[in-house]
């Protein structure tokens, strides 16, 4: 495997960041994720605060410093937010502050800031995934909006969009929502979720993204894309891989006013003796539109 030396740069600069993340004796998802945009999400999600300690503010902050830190256990965690409320008085961020406030207002129990971790993995399953969702897409697109596309492509946005699979717990939930590939045999097999995401090229943030099952109709990577296609912005740029260089999903990115940037498609045979050379390896062709109509569009789209 040959390694891409912008691929290990960027590598090496997320674990530097997850590591000075993880030694800092903060929460520190303040600056990652303010209370404010917390309260603004959870009123557009419906979602009603409750007065304890665990709100959905501290929640989310201490499930970030669960996920980010090197030792990614629950208790590990609220080790760590216990230690943060024993120091309120030398803290200065928002975030403490916050938690501070919180904790001296008297909202909590003591059972509630107990070393067991019981209290905060009840208050992180209550989070709802439209809230999580809809926070992970707008810190995605804000940290879009930091970095500039630069010279590249006219200073236009691009965006990268790639799929992959996950192996999940084998649970009867997920077996029946994301059943195991025909190649496992059954009780021996993990269930096998779908992922789709359009990331940015420049902050490497995850903008959106699409799931579903490994197999059945409607459970392809276009398909899933094509599901995220409104999240994109008038004058956008998409790269893909080659198995998205379809005429319908160019159509409908061209319709849009989304251009992109994919190889051709290896079913697609092209004759380079048709056309406008316009130099090595670059070539201008006409798709032509094909006859039949795929099951998944509607008849006159």
């Amino acid at each position: 495997m040959v390694s891409h030396p912008f691929r290990g740069g960027a590598s090496h600069k997320v674990s530097r960041a997850r590591e000075k993340f993880s030694q800092s004796d903060r929460l520190g998802a303040g600056d990652l994720l303010p209370a404010s945009l917390v309260e603004e999400a959870m009123r557009e999600e419906g979602v009603r605060p409750y007065a304890c300690f665990y709100t959905p503010v501290v929640t989310i902050w201490t499930f970030l410093t669960q996920v980010l830190g090197p030792d990614r256990c629950c208790r590990a965690a609220v080790a760590k937010l216990l230690a943060m409320l024993a120091s309120l008085d030398e803290c200065c961020s928002k975030t403490d502050a916050a938690v501070g406030q919180t904790a001296r207002a008297g909202q909590y129990d003591a059972e509630d800031v107990a070393p067991d971790t019981g209290p905060y993995c009840k208050a992180r399953e209550r989070l709802p995934v439209g809230l999580l969702t809809r926070l992970a897409r707008r810190a995605g697109n804000d940290l879009h909006k930091r970095y500039p596309s630069g010279r590249l492509l006219g200073g236009r946005r691009v965006k990268i969009v790639d799929g992959t699979v996950v192996s999940m717990p084998d649970t009867p939930e997920n077996q029946a929502r994301f059943p195991q590939p025909h190649t496992q045999k059954p009780g021996l097999g993990f269930p096998i979720m779908r992922v789709v995401a359009v990331l940015s090229a420049f902050g490497a943030a995850v903008l959106d993204m699409a799931t579903g099952p490994y197999k059945g109709k409607g459970s392809g990577e276009t398909s899933l894309f094509r599901g995220l296609l409104d999240g994109l912005e008038d004058g956008d740029v998409i790269l893909a891989d080659r198995y998205y260089a379809s005429f319908w999903l160019i159509a409908m990115l061209h319709k849009r006013n989304v251009d992109c940037v994919m190889r051709q498609h290896q079913h697609r045979r092209v004759d380079f003796r048709r056309g406008q050379r316009l130099g090595h390896e670059d070539h201008v062709i006409t798709l032509c539109k094909p006859r039949q109509r795929p099951d998944w569009m509607e008849e006159g789209a």
